[in-house]
């Protein structure tokens, strides 16, 4: 990603931001497709398996093949879920609820 910053005309002023962190405002961020989502979308949704609540959504990690939702479960225990359709049956934003398959809690 190239950016470019007011005020920051050379690699010695871009190397104090080394670190930085960088916000852009919400209206400034492009509208998303009906299955895409930004990962501050994701973090803190009820996470769901047939309907049961079974842990929260705490992180996203971006993996060389796919992301990996973090889950933190009810039960004290931690989850990794691959962000793929044959592991989340649905993410419903509005509802705050994220679907997932009963597979991906047998295996752990």
């Amino acid at each position: 990603m190239l950016a470019r910053f007011e005020g920051v005309e050379d690699r010695d002023a871009a190397a104090r931001l080394s670190g930085a962190a960088i916000e852009v405002a919400e209206i400034a961020l492009p509208r998303l497709g009906e299955d895409e989502f930004y990962v501050r979308d994701l973090i803190g949704l009820e996470v769901r398996v047939d309907d049961l609540p079974v842990g929260r959504v705490v992180d996203l990690l971006d993996m060389p093949a796919n992301d990996v939702i973090v889950v933190d479960l009810d039960d004290g225990e931690q989850v990794l879920v691959p962000f793929i359709s044959d592991a989340v049956a649905s993410v419903a934003r509005e509802a705050g609820v994220l679907h997932v398959e009963a597979w991906v809690l047998e295996r752990r």
